[in-house]
């Protein structure tokens, strides 16, 4: 699931469901499995960044772009922190397969949900 995840990432920057499928079924307590997440996503777009910059798809507009857009980092981690100590195992899990089931279909529609809610 590692090596699909980080195919489907470098492709089409959609690695989470491969490493969410493999990790949900661990029964990883709530810190441990976001963290997980995290350190892979980590590692994972880290390594992303020397063939992205060799084959130009990196320049200085989105380098730009991601300061720009780095306070906004601060207060996503902090309502990361604030929702995970405060939902329970069972609520966590039950928001994650959610997640996951919604993402899948919005991989399989091929846009956005919003529009094939709204009828776009």
């Amino acid at each position: 699931m590692g090596f699909i995840s980080g195919f489907t990432s470098t492709m089409a920057h959609a690695g989470g469901p491969p490493v969410t499928m493999y990790l949900l079924p661990q029964k990883l307590p709530r810190h441990i499995f976001v963290g997980t997440h995290v350190i892979f996503f980590a590692v994972l777009n880290a390594v992303k960044l020397v063939p992205y910059g060799y084959l130009g798809i990196m320049n200085v507009r989105h380098l730009w772009t991601a300061l720009m857009l780095a306070p906004f980092i601060f207060a996503g981690v902090q309502l990361g922190i604030y929702l995970n100590r405060n939902f329970n195992e069972l609520w966590f899990i039950r928001v994650i397969y959610v997640i996951l089931f919604l993402t899948g279909l919005q991989l399989m529609l091929g846009k956005s949900l919003l529009k094939v809610v709204m009828g776009l």
